[in-house]
């Protein structure tokens, strides 16, 4: 029966395909995934506004759901309130500030973890060309640019000393982002070494920051802002 051998052919193919899938896709007792361990994976709430209305939601890895949330060290701020039964929390806050408050949240089945949540609330109007302690920029600060929450804004600036203490003045004009949250700033016109601040060695200037923070685009005349080793880049590109 000459037919049947082309038949048989594939049929032994098709067997060998299910073999090998299930040699690769198997492993049930040996490597399979790992669940994820159970923690609260929110470490700083959503940005606030005093006298706006504010919602913010506390979210965890691993457990089951539902959950109950509950307060356990410290306060929120003023004007909020959590839902134990949602982890969200609510209201308009009062009073500007930032607050670290510590939560414990359960699963069904009786899991709990705790983890610290930072909340910053803000009043309308911040002066956001200071250094992390407060201390206004040196040097014409312009053109701000702020992300969609309001948390960070990038701006231009001619100030030295906007970097954390210690850290060599910056000369030059330069872009920074400043998290309103944290009241942390980073120099943004630098190259992308990890281990020093090597700021642009021309001026930087027409700063734009996304919606979501991620990126911020802005217009140079250094030419040492790629990595090192890259050939530098004319002036003016």
């Amino acid at each position: 029966m000459p037919g049947m051998k082309p038949i048989a052919y594939v049929l032994s193919i098709i067997a060998l395909g299910v073999g090998l899938l299930s040699c690769s896709g198997g492993g049930g007792g040996g490597g399979g995934s790992s669940t994820p361990a159970f923690a609260i994976s929110t470490t700083a709430a959503d940005f606030g506004v005093v006298g706006n209305a504010y919602t913010s939601t506390l979210v965890t890895t691993g457990g089951t759901a539902p959950f109950s949330w509950m307060l356990f060290v410290g306060a929120l701020p003023t004007g909020l309130t959590l839902n134990p039964g949602t982890g969200v929390v609510s209201g308009t806050p009062t009073t500007a500030g930032n607050v670290t408050a510590t939560f414990t949240v359960t699963d069904s089945t009786g899991k709990t973890a705790t983890g610290s949540v930072l909340f910053s609330i803000h009043t309308r109007t911040d002066r956001v060309s200071v250094d992390g302690n407060g201390v206004a920029g040196d040097g014409a600060s312009s053109r701000p640019s702020i992300n969609s929450d309001g948390s960070l804004v990038a701006f231009v600036s001619l100030a030295t000393n906007l970097l954390a203490p210690g850290t060599p003045a910056v000369a030059g004009q330069q872009v920074y982002v400043h998290n309103r949250q944290t009241n942390q700033i980073e120099l943004v016109s630098r190259d992308n070494s990890v281990s020093v601040v090597n700021e642009g060695n021309g001026a930087s200037s027409a700063s734009v920051i996304s919606s979501d923070g991620r990126y911020v685009a802005f217009v140079s005349q250094a030419t040492n802002l790629l990595a090192p080793g890259t050939p530098a880049v004319p002036a003016g590109q």
